[in-house]
């Protein structure tokens, strides 16, 4: 019998696959992601993973981190979504006027100190969310979505891709535009 094959395959290196922590590594910062069109007619896919992202009604926004994970999760809803990267001052404001606890209750510095949520303020908890380090997910006395008004003036036609419409990626300047006129 030959052992030559044998030896090649044991010669040869296999592949590093990467691990859940290293396909879920943050790529730095935070997108937020608005749902703008309805439930009428998407695709069940779409709508699993829209549900995956807490999106489950039109103007629902959320903050995802800038992982593999999320632009994957971005890639399927694209269709039905918008998003992009938000100032500091953008997320500060829709913590702050649109931030819900689980009783839902408005959010305020008191109610994340007394819950022992390790953030001691409004602020830092959405400087940490922008940021990336901490998911709104993980921190359980806060709801992971917000919940929006349709924009002021209008937003397009809802089956166009943005700048026409207003499906699609967006900078940060448009994406500031965008949640202060739906805050």
């Amino acid at each position: 019998m030959d052992n030559k094959p044998q030896a090649k395959k044991a010669a040869q290196k296999p592949q590093a696959r990467a691990t859940n922590t290293q396909a879920g590594k943050a790529d730095g910062g935070s997108t937020i992601i608005v749902r703008i069109r309805g439930m009428r007619t998407t695709p069940r896919r779409s709508e699993h993973t829209m549900l995956l992202m807490n999106l489950s009604r039109k103007y629902h926004c959320a903050i995802l981190p800038n992982d593999a994970i999320g632009r994957g999760m971005i890639e399927h809803a694209k269709d039905f979504i918008t998003w992009g990267k938000a100032s500091a001052k953008t997320v500060d404001e829709l913590f702050a006027k649109r931030g819900r606890t689980v009783d839902g209750k408005a959010l305020t510095d008191d109610y994340l100190k007394a819950s022992k949520s390790g953030f001691g303020s409004v602020k830092e908890l959405s400087a940490a969310v922008l940021a990336g380090t901490t998911r709104l997910s993980r921190v359980k006395q806060v709801k992971p979505i917000f919940r929006l008004t349709p924009p002021r003036a209008g937003s397009g036609s809802i089956k166009a891709i943005f700048p026409e419409g207003a499906l699609g990626a967006r900078n940060e300047k448009e994406m500031d535009e965008l949640i202060a006129s739906m805050i």
